[in-house]
């Protein structure tokens, strides 16, 4: 009877290998590989896992190996990027350049052991920051302020910088910097990208110009240093004739201009001339006291 029973079934089973029909459980017992695969996303809020609407990033590049032994090796895409066919076992995946910039999120390298299904390894990266090429040193517009005594317009043996000398310097109509000149020595505008820029003194009350007010400069690259000279005469309040007209000082004697003169003349007057009524009401007072 069981002689039977044992012949009936690899009858059957005979009959289903023949049409290739098997049970599922006798597929997976004869299946002996598995798919590693792998979800690459851009990670959005790089909190180094994938969230739901993260979207794919494309152009990673994936190594795989076992035992040192590269096994496989694949670009992520937008859609569904397995290596398949591997026997169960240990591998190392390793996360290669690719063909897109990248700043991973997870790390490059993972450990995945196959034993009886597919893993699916997750992969974060995102756009790295834009970088820029070191700047190279700026230039600089350095100002010297001298005492120009001979008026001649260009600095003499002897003419020294002089402070308190407002300058300003321009890129088009926009006033980028402003300094003031010292009198230990040049004072400059600083890191300076290469372009057209304006010198600038403003007028003041406490100086006259003997050079120009202004000056162009245009640097073609960085790295350089010019040095503009402006001559002025420094202006004294106290030596203005405006100041002084009204006194004036000769040999110790305090002397009186015409106009000062005249209106002390004409209060003496005044004053003599209200003291005469004065006098005159009273004489009359007491000539009237004594009738």
């Amino acid at each position: 009877m069981q002689t039977r029973t044992y012949l009936t079934a690899l009858a059957i089973l005979f009959c289903l290998l023949k049409l290739g029909v098997m049970p599922s459980s006798m597929a997976h017992a004869q299946s002996s590989t598995f798919d590693i695969c792998v979800r690459d996303f851009n990670d959005a809020n790089q909190n180094g896992q994938w969230d739901e609407g993260e979207q794919p990033f494309p152009g990673i590049g994936v190594l795989l190996r076992q035992n040192g032994a590269v096994v496989g090796a694949l670009t992520t895409t937008a859609d569904e990027d397995c290596i398949r066919s591997l026997a169960p076992g240990d591998y190392q995946l390793e996360i290669q350049q690719g063909t897109t910039p990248r700043q991973l999120t997870t790390s490059e390298q993972m450990s995945v052991t196959l034993v009886d299904q597919t893993v699916t390894v997750d992969i974060g990266a995102i756009v790295p920051p834009a970088t820029t090429a070191p700047a190279g040193p700026g230039n600089e517009v350095c100002i010297v302020a001298y005492q120009d005594g001979g008026q001649a317009g260009v600095r003499e043996e002897g003419e020294n910088a002089v402070s308190g000398i407002d300058v300003n310097l321009l890129s088009g109509n926009v006033i980028i910097q402003t300094l003031v000149t010292t009198a230990e020595g040049p004072k400059c505008f600083s890191g300076l990208p290469a372009g057209e820029f304006r010198i600038i003194v403003p007028p003041s009350s406490n100086h006259l110009l003997t050079t120009r007010n202004d000056a162009g400069v245009t640097f073609l690259d960085t790295g350089n240093r010019i040095t503009a000279n402006f001559g002025a005469q420094i202006i004294d309040p106290l030596a203005d004739g405006l100041t002084r007209s009204s006194v004036d000082e000769t040999e110790g004697e305090l002397t009186l201009d015409q106009d000062t003169r005249l209106l002390v003349s004409i209060a003496g007057a005044a004053v003599a001339m209200l003291f005469m009524v004065g006098l005159g009401a009273i004489i009359i007072g007491v000539m009237r006291r004594k009738r």
